[in-house]
């Protein structure tokens, strides 16, 4: 678990994650309220960038308890799908064998 980030983020992280689509929405259909999808807003929820020396140079984000519990995305330019799969096959190995290490697993 990590804690929050020190300070939030500055509006211009802000900015330039909004762009990217890396941003949680927060819920306003009333199907979604009424089936408790927005308890406890924004608590509980985050998201995790990494894999550059900037934010506009990420190439990996997981998406903590947004609608899915846990939703992976890997990012990269061009039209090379054997890598972008080949990565998160890796990344998706990494994160199985931590859990496994802390006697935990994917359901």
């Amino acid at each position: 678990s990590y804690w929050p980030k020190p300070g939030g983020m500055s509006q211009e992280e802000e900015e330039l994650f909004d762009g990217q689509g890396l941003l949680f929405e927060e819920p306003d259909s009333q199907v979604l309220l009424s089936s408790g999808f927005g308890r406890h807003w924004p608590d509980g929820r985050g998201v995790f960038i990494a894999g550059g020396d900037s934010a506009e140079q990420a190439s990996f984000s997981a998406w903590i308890n947004e609608s899915d519990h846990l939703r992976i995305s890997v990012r990269q330019t061009g039209a090379d799908l054997r890598t972008a799969f080949e990565r998160m096959c890796r990344l998706h190995g990494a994160l199985e064998a931590a859990l496994e290490n802390m006697g935990r697993s994917f359901a």
